[in-house]
């Protein structure tokens, strides 16, 4: 169990999360006896957990209640705080990537220390299957379309667009009429701009496929000059598929290269029901560092 914040009296103070809110709380903790009591609960903000030096902890499966103990502030449930508290396992997520062209996903997830395999026109095995913009890979239409439809995640960049339109016909319009330029994008994802902000800065280093619109789809992050979307996911059958009109470049900024980290980190926790946290965690990624590149982006 992780160390938890001594009290002057003989009790200790845990954070846990709760599972349906995500919102953190304080758990006081009767320390006096060996059987460990959980006696209160209470909402407690991350600013403050911050300051006093709190961190989410795992707690005992021995650890008892107080009669008068609460359960989460929040939603009102009486949680079991060791399952709700156990971290995820790292899972053996599998990856798939396809040759670079004008980006190279694949570096991203090196930098990660994230495994992957490279793509072949008979393997599909895979949870999440990136296609990058310009790739010398052929990809069969049918069996992407079966891939997706069967539950697994699809990331295709930039011009990928024209594959993505013939496996999934009627659901991208989309052309190649982006032109060279840099601006503030933004963010409409909620879990990301909570990390990042509601702004970011994407640099459009070459011609781009520049999407209009997807049906059924949900934005991710959006033009602020054209208001059309930049990053889109839609659920197409138990799967998913990402779309994005900006790829990773040689010229990336520090904060580009986290957002693409943060992005790729986002559509594995979609496609697992996880969080950022946990798509972290389960992949052994040290989140809090690539969200520290963007503390002064508020």
């Amino acid at each position: 169990m992780s160390t938890l914040q001594n009290s002057p009296v003989s009790a200790v103070v845990g954070l846990a999360k709760c599972p349906r809110t995500k919102k953190i709380y304080g758990v006081r903790i009767d320390t006096s006896s060996k059987d460990w009591k959980a006696t209160w609960a209470f909402p407690v903000r991350e600013e403050v957990a911050q300051r006093e030096g709190y961190s989410e902890n795992e707690f005992p499966s021995s650890l008892q209640y107080d009669r008068e103990y609460p359960g989460c502030p929040y939603c009102k449930r009486f949680e079991d705080l060791a399952i709700i508290s156990r971290k995820p396992k790292p899972k053996d997520i599998k990856l798939i990537v396809s040759k670079p062209g004008c980006d190279d996903i694949g570096s991203i997830l090196r930098s990660m220390n994230i495994k992957y395999r490279n793509y072949s026109p008979v393997d599909f095995k895979c949870d999440v299957l990136f296609i990058n913009c310009l790739t010398s890979d052929f990809f069969d239409r049918i069996k992407l379309n079966r891939f997706v439809s069967e539950g697994g995640c699809l990331y295709a960049s930039c011009y990928a667009d024209e594959i993505l339109k013939e496996a999934f016909p009627g659901i991208f319009n989309s052309d190649h009429s982006g032109m060279v330029h840099s601006e503030n994008v933004i963010v409409e994802d909620l879990e990301l701009r909570s990390v990042i902000g509601k702004t970011i800065n994407v640099q459009f280093d070459t011609a781009w496929a520049k999407l209009y619109s997807a049906s059924e789809s949900t934005c991710i992050l959006r033009s602020t000059q054209t208001k059309l979307p930049i990053m889109v996911s839609r659920k197409y059958g138990k799967g998913i598929i990402f779309f994005t009109c900006f790829h990773n470049h040689v010229q990336a900024s520090e904060k580009e290269h986290a957002l693409l980290q943060l992005l790729v980190l986002r559509q594995i926790g979609m496609n697992g029901n996880m969080s950022l946290d946990e798509a972290g965690q389960s992949l052994g990624v040290d989140v809090e560092a690539i969200k520290a590149k963007f503390k002064n982006n508020w």
